[in-house]
């Protein structure tokens, strides 16, 4: 009996020597191989990211301002007009 335990003591000891076993039965550290990883395309932005959600003020405001354009003579609407062309020219 006793040499039977001796034995498979040994037996354990000399697998535990071989990195084969080792690897078999998962006691080796195993790293990634540096060749096998996929590459992966870059991260890229969604076409909308830039645009910002509209506040209730901002709203409130253009709601103002659109009131304010109706109350204007035929003249100064002409004149704003001839304004926004200009700046658009630009």
């Amino acid at each position: 009996m006793l040499k039977a335990l001796v034995l498979v003591g040994v037996a354990a000891g000399v697998l535990c020597g071989c990195s084969l076993s080792k690897t078999k039965m998962g006691l080796a550290k195993e790293s990634p191989d540096e060749f096998m990883v996929m590459s992966r395309a870059p991260l890229s932005l969604p076409p909308e990211y830039g645009v910002k959600a509209v506040s209730r003020q901002a709203k409130a405001q253009e709601a103002e301002n659109k009131q304010w354009v109706k109350n204007l003579s035929e003249g100064e609407r002409r004149f704003l007009k001839n304004a926004e062309t200009a700046v658009k020219a630009r």
